[in-house]
């Protein structure tokens, strides 16, 4: 993780190219790397085939090395209808990453983002992350492990709230962790900078965090859990009347 640094409000500091990057051009896109890296070392990773982990229409991601991988790509007709929707698509997820690891909070280290655009309007996106080697992810834990996984994730959901944002998608898939005490957040695409995290969306990362350990433990034990990380009961919660 990169030292914490003094942290200005998510909507108006850059994240796109914080402390610690530069930007530059890359086979004729924008393109946002680490400082210590170099032109010919991006061509090789994007050159390289490596071994697709998830395809979707617009979305690929690829696991070449020590480094993720994950493209973007957008349908002109979209992007011209709806640019600033389509272009938070893209750099959502690399903005997000770098104004976590100021706050301190435990992301894939970051490498690079470019992107490829026509009149300014984005149509691809590369987003070059760490690969987590020897993590898995949470859905599953047993009771044993719960509770200190509980403790660490309720630290990790209030620092989210502390500094204005929001992850859209917050299910044990997107959970990992190597020990069971450090724990990373993945799939920042459906991160939101500078929102309120108020009852409604408390309630939704609850839902979605009781869904990935409903199987795993009994009914009335994975709602007291969320609801004792999320510091908020859901409807039908017994353990907190």
């Amino acid at each position: 993780m990169t030292v914490v640094t003094d942290i200005q409000d998510p909507a108006t500091n850059d994240w796109l190219c914080p402390s610690g990057f530069v930007r530059g051009r890359f086979r004729g896109m924008n393109a946002y790397y680490r400082e210590d890296v170099t032109s010919e070392q991006l061509e090789t990773l994007m050159s390289h085939e490596g071994e697709v982990v998830k395809q979707t229409r617009k979305v690929c991601v690829r696991s070449v090395g020590h480094w993720i991988i994950k493209s973007r790509r957008s349908a002109m007709a979209g992007a011209l209808l709806f640019p600033k929707r389509n272009e938070a698509r893209h750099v959502c997820g690399w903005c997000a990453g770098n104004y976590f690891r100021a706050c301190g909070i435990r992301v894939p280290e970051p490498l690079a983002y470019m992107e490829y655009g026509i009149a300014g309007i984005i149509t691809r996106s590369w987003h070059i992350f760490e690969n987590l080697f020897e993590c898995r992810d949470v859905e599953g834990a047993d009771e044993l492990r719960l509770s200190s996984f509980l403790y660490h994730l309720a630290v990790a959901i209030n620092s989210l709230a502390d500094n204005g944002a929001y992850h859209g998608d917050l299910s044990g898939k997107n959970i990992f962790t190597r020990d069971g005490v450090r724990f990373y957040l993945i799939d920042l695409d459906a991160v939101e900078l500078n929102v309120p995290y108020d009852e409604e969306r408390r309630l939704k990362n609850h839902v979605q965090l009781y869904d990935s350990f409903c199987d795993a433990l009994s009914w009335s034990l994975s709602w007291n859990c969320c609801c004792r990380s999320l510091r908020i009961c859901a409807p039908g919660c017994l353990e907190c009347v």
